[in-house]
């Protein structure tokens, strides 16, 4: 016979089944006093967390950012549309470029540096860290280089018992060894060694005496910085408008309010030190063409008194002032349009030198609106750039972006240069040309006042240009005096919201983890158990339908006590036989088969103390014991074993009367063992002395019960099943494998076994499952407790 288990079917038989929820709720709640104390256990810890959790606080500021680049007299003027055409973005993008600077490293780095937040003190207050900043009766200090080797920050304590400061600290150093070291200091301030370099402590206040042990760690800036950068300072640009929103978390409230406080101070006054960087670098470059003019404008002048006292001049001003008064226009003109090349010559000479590739171009007074505006976008997109670049590395796409549109500015500059100076050059020469009709009526004055007036001009050229640097000069001067802050601080932190550790939160979790923790290993514990417990666990895995439910025996005997109501098994071993009786109403036609998947789940236990308590009812009961590979049945009632149903099958003994044993306890059970085990069980059990001699006992006995041979291990018993009337399968609690139903569940569909009926052995009454079932009913005390019950 084809016994492969066809998961396929089995599987699907077992998922068709509804969930039954009440079963799982009373499978889990069995287990109620460990999930209770599970439960109390996780939420003290949870509570434990949130003493032992230090408080953090959250800071809100809101800053407006002004839309300039630059403040004082020599302001940026707005060129939004130029902007557009080299593909700038208007005001939006700067807002952004701002709260990256408010982020940026450096500054944040100024900041630690200024608060001194890389030192950490703190005390514990019934348990709870407490961060004491400023508060701090002892401080401690290290130098720059030392910090800047610290990795993992360097713990320290110093406690104060009435005699010596007691200093103990560990560190882990670069080769990730842990090093732990002690001091003991009878004064401070006092300077000690540690791993990573001398460390200077002292107190505060020589006055109060240090009562509590103080806790202290000791970061390298960078970490502190980094630490900022990633969760502790946030920066949130709203959708519109020119504001930043600026967010901190800190463990001490003063903390948080300082740190936002001196982040906007450094913030402002970094914008204007760059802002004036522009005014300084205008007024060196004036400096240094004023002193090129001086010398230029005092070899003209120089020059015209010697031309005067060499040619005897005295008045050339009046005699020709007719001329000049005509030509005076277009001398001013030609001045004018001089000044203004001189002006693009000099910024064409900056723009050519390597070294002011970043420089600010100064602003020295072009009328060229044009060149004007691509100057002044040119310098702020500088100032932009050398504030993005400060707080962030080459990587940056931002620094990327920024330098692109800095190329782009820096071409359309000399473009427009060279049609600036395309213009003055052409209107110079249309200037000079009507000059020369003026020059024309000159002819008449002495070739000496031509000469003079030429070395005049010249010098009037000069001393205008001179005087426009000097006006530039003092602008420059008065706007490095301007210190207008480019952040408006609108909403101060002025109050602090704890953010953690939440109560609330702590408890939900530990209630969550204290529920999930025990039912998660309930489950892992069901999951990879392969043994069933309880009669549910069987209703799901098969729909072999279950006749009788046994309870675990406490005695090794394995017959039971029939006379008596406290045996449980006596009573549903009585319901067993009623159920029997009802099912083969039919005389003769009542013989049953007791089988199991294995042995040890106790169907020889079922099969012999069914057929004594059937037999209690006077009823004339026969037991045969077939289980011709191992008999075991003769050995229980203490008979022989020689002879049995082997010998009369295998035509030893032609009458079988003699192998049959009456019991002297129960007088109508009698019994036929399966005697010496036979070299050929199957052909024994296939043969027709079999079948003829079932047929003659059904005629002697009312009832036959035949303890066969598991189907899980020999074909023997779908071999008897020809002769049966049906068929008890025996299984046991907490023993039988839960895949052995999976065959079961091919027999029962196949029909292989007639009037399949499950019979589960070992169950567990005075589990909360069970108590409640059989405490009353069956007897008086069956949901008494017992000790642990012995295997069957």
């Amino acid at each position: 016979m084809n016994r492969n288990i066809n998961l396929d079917e089995s599987q699907q038989l077992m998922t068709e089944k509804p969930i039954d929820w009440r079963a799982l709720i009373e499978k889990y709640g069995a287990y109620w006093k460990w999930i209770v104390a599970s439960l109390i256990v996780i939420v003290f810890i949870g509570l434990l967390y949130y003493r032992m959790q230090p408080d953090i606080f959250q800071f809100k500021s809101t800053l407006l950012i002004a839309d300039k680049s630059s403040s004082g007299q020599i302001s940026q003027i707005s060129v939004l549309k130029q902007l557009d055409a080299f593909g700038v973005s208007g005001g939006s993008s700067n807002i952004y470029n701002e709260r990256q600077v408010l982020h940026s490293k450096e500054l944040i780095k100024k900041v630690v540096s200024d608060l001194r937040m890389n030192y950490v003190y703190n005390k514990k207050v019934f348990l709870k860290p407490i961060e004491l900043y400023t508060s701090s009766p002892v401080e401690v200090m290290m130098n720059d280089a030392d910090l800047m080797n610290i990795g993992k920050p360097m713990e320290l304590s110093v406690v104060y018992n009435k005699e010596f400061y007691w200093i103990s600290g560990k560190h882990i150093n670069k080769e990730r060894k842990l090093i732990r070291f002690k001091d003991k200091l009878s004064q401070l301030p006092a300077v000690i060694e540690t791993p990573a370099g001398p460390v200077q402590i002292a107190l505060k206040n020589y006055e109060e005496p240090l009562e509590d042990k103080i806790y202290i760690e000791i970061y390298n800036p960078i970490h502190i910085v980094k630490k900022c950068q990633e969760t502790d300072l946030s920066t949130e640009v709203p959708k519109d408008g020119d504001l930043v929103n600026l967010t901190f978390k800190a463990k001490n409230i003063q903390k948080g309010k300082d740190f936002l406080q001196r982040l906007i101070e450094t913030y402002n006054q970094d914008a204007i030190d760059q802002i004036n960087q522009s005014a300084h670098l205008t007024a060196v470059f004036i400096d240094s063409r004023l002193d090129l003019l001086t010398d230029s404008l005092a070899e003209i002048e120089h020059k015209m008194q010697a031309y005067k006292q060499t040619n005897e001049l005295t008045d050339i001003e009046t005699e020709a002032g007719i001329i000049l008064q005509k030509s005076s226009l277009y001398d001013q003109k030609r001045i004018e349009n001089g000044i203004q090349l001189q002006l693009i010559e000099y910024i064409e000479e900056f723009l050519e030198e390597p070294s002011n590739k970043y420089a600010l171009i100064p602003n020295l007074g072009l009328t060229d609106v044009g060149l004007l505006a691509v100057i002044q976008e040119y310098n702020k997109l500088l100032v932009t750039r050398d504030r993005i670049a400060s707080g962030s590395s080459d990587t940056n796409p931002t620094l990327h972006s920024m330098e692109s549109q800095i190329q782009s500015s820096r071409l359309a500059i000399q473009n427009s240069i060279a049609t600036s100076r395309k213009g003055l050059q052409i209107s110079i020469r249309e200037l000079d040309s009507q000059y020369a009709l003026l020059n024309s009526q000159l002819k008449k004055i002495p070739q000496q006042e031509r000469e003079f007036i030429e070395i005049k001009r010249q010098q009037e050229i000069k001393a205008s240009l001179y005087m426009f640097l000097l006006q530039k000069r003092e602008e420059a001067s008065m706007s490095m005096a301007v210190t207008i802050p480019k952040a408006q601080l609108l909403d101060a932190a002025d109050t602090a919201d704890k953010t953690a550790p939440k109560l609330s939160m702590i408890l939900a979790a530990s209630l969550f983890l204290g529920l999930c923790f025990p039912i998660g290993v309930l489950y892992l514990k069901f999951l990879f158990t392969t043994t069933f417990s309880d009669r549910k666990e069987v209703e799901s895995l098969t729909d072999v339908p279950i006749i009788a439910e046994l309870a675990i025996e406490k005695s090794e005997d394995i017959f039971i006590n029939h006379d008596t109501n406290a045996s449980a098994n006596a009573e549903l071993l009585r319901l067993l036989r009623s159920k029997l009786q009802f099912i083969m109403n039919r005389p003769k036609d009542r013989l049953v088969i007791v089988t199991s998947t294995e042995s040890g789940e106790g169907k020889t236990f079922v099969a012999i103390n069914l057929a004594i308590s059937i037999s209690l009812t006077g009823k004339k009961t026969l037991l045969i014991g077939m289980d011709l590979r191992k008999p075991m049945l003769a050995s229980h009632f203490g008979i022989s074993n020689q002879e049995g149903i082997s010998s009369y099958l295998s035509e030893i003994d032609d009458d079988y009367h003699h192998l049959i044993h009456t019991s002297q306890e129960y007088p109508d059970l009698h019994l036929l063992p399966g005697g010496i085990i036979p070299p050929n069980p199957n052909e024994l059990v296939l043969s027709e002395r079999f079948d003829k001699l079932i047929a003659e006992l059904r005629e002697q006995y009312e009832y036959i019960l035949i303890d066969s041979t598991p189907v899980g291990v020999v074909s023997d018993t779908f071999l008897i099943n020809r002769v049966s009337n049906l068929t008890l399968y025996v299984c046991r609690a907490n023993y039988s494998d839960k895949r052995n139903f999976e065959f079961l569940n091919r027999i029962y569909k196949e029909n292989s076994l007639k009037q399949l009926y499950l019979v589960i052995n070992g169950i567990d009454i005075e589990s909360s499952k069970y108590a409640s079932r059989y405490a009353y009913g069956y007897g008086y005390g069956y949901g008494k407790k017992r000790k642990q019950a012995r295997k069957v």
